[in-house]
């Protein structure tokens, strides 16, 4: 996988917003980001992973969802895990973002939420990879989704204090 360019960065930066640290929350044993609902909508029927990448003093985050209920009705054959690749005529943010590390994941996943995180996010990352766990949520909800799979990307980034 190619490394991001300045501009492919600068076009990322464009394409994808910047986290709020005011999505941060103190509650609970777990790391745990509370987003507005237009950020992020939490559905009990969906199983959430994440793909990471950090570059440009930035951690990108892309946490992607299946719908358990829709799966039942595709033939598991048709169910693959996929690896990212950028091809022509794929949408920008997916030629872009393959070069930042987004885009594994299973076949009949999609994108739900795309961030960027700067140095106001280093010491959640941090607790967050010592914790192996990170908690998102939708804010005012009471139920969270637990991303346990946290990558070393994710200590990179803690680690960029």
């Amino acid at each position: 996988m190619p490394e991001p360019t300045d501009a492919d960065l600068a076009r990322l930066r464009e394409l994808v917003p910047e986290a709020d640290p005011a999505w941060i929350s103190k509650a609970g044993e777990v790391p745990l980001l509370e987003m507005p609902a237009a950020t992020f909508a939490w559905d009990e029927r969906m199983i959430y992973f994440a793909n990471t990448g950090v570059f440009g003093g930035e951690l990108w985050l892309e946490v992607c969802a299946v719908d358990l209920p829709a799966r039942k009705d595709i033939d598991p054959r048709e169910i693959d895990w996929c690896i990212p690749a950028a091809y022509p005529g794929a949408p920008e943010i997916e030629r872009l973002g393959w070069k930042i590390g987004w885009g594994e994941g299973w076949s009949d996943s999609k994108p739900v939420l795309r961030a960027r995180f700067g140095a106001a996010f280093r010491d959640f990352f941090a607790d967050a990879a010592r914790a192996e766990k990170l908690a998102i949520a939708t804010a005012g909800e009471k139920t969270a989704s637990l991303l346990v799979q946290i990558e070393r990307n994710v200590d990179d980034f803690g680690e960029l204090r």
